[in-house]
């Protein structure tokens, strides 16, 4: 994935020092991945929802909440996104040598 950080002459919006452009090119599943934690604001609490995004659907392959906005909060996340993957493989193997759909198109 290439990323850069446009100049402040490239870009309109001055005020803003961090604006990332992202261009991938995703061909399958699970070749790219992005992250982002969402802010859910109660009555009681504040809610910290942390997800990974497959950019090849924009499918989420994983998310965790929690009470605090942590570094585990998001290790979490991607540690169930990495098992479900690895999950996700091993069926698939088992699915081609048995001739057998995909366990993705399920």
């Amino acid at each position: 994935m290439d990323c850069f950080l446009k100049s402040a002459g490239e870009r309109n919006l001055s005020e803003w020092d961090n604006i990332y452009i992202y261009t991938t090119i995703t061909l399958t599943a699970n070749q790219n991945w992005d992250t982002d934690i969402s802010y859910i604001h109660t009555a009681q609490v504040v809610l910290y929802l942390s997800a990974v995004r497959d950019l090849y659907d924009y499918s989420i392959v994983a998310y965790k909440a929690g009470t605090e906005q942590t570094v585990n909060l998001v290790l979490n996340t991607g540690k169930a996104a990495k098992e479900k993957e690895t999950a996700l493989q091993s069926c698939n193997s088992i699915a081609t040598k048995s001739k057998l759909l995909p366990c993705e198109s399920l």
